[in-house]
């Protein structure tokens, strides 16, 4: 996929199917910690395209992607420098455990970190 990083109130589409969104959505509001995955920060910017910019507090990288099936973010909670690659859990967040859809959707597979 590896999508060009959107530029703030933008969205891009992964595929017909798959948004990338850099933008308050309210779809994205009130998700919370479903799980985590593992994979390097390479590995995600190779699938999704550069991350959204955190917080700069809790969240320094994240991903927001909605589908028809839901919506998911994947952060890196009080993680370290995104191109590190010994950084390889990433947290999951969702409103349900539709969240795992998605991410099937996007082409990464649900593990445990």
């Amino acid at each position: 996929m590896g999508a060009a990083h959107p530029s703030r109130g933008e969205r891009v589409t992964l595929t017909n199917q798959l948004i990338l969104i850099n933008e308050p959505s309210t779809r994205i509001s009130g998700t919370h910690l479903q799980g985590y995955i593992r994979a390097s920060g390479a590995e995600l910017i190779r699938k999704l395209g550069r991350p959204q910019q955190g917080d700069g507090y809790k969240v320094f990288s994240e991903w927001s992607i909605e589908s028809d099936n839901g919506v998911v973010t994947i952060y890196d909670w009080k993680g370290a420098n995104i191109l590190d690659e010994s950084v390889s859990t990433w947290n999951i967040g969702g409103h349900d455990r539709s969240c795992w859809q998605v991410l099937d959707d996007a082409g990464i597979e649900e593990n445990q970190g």
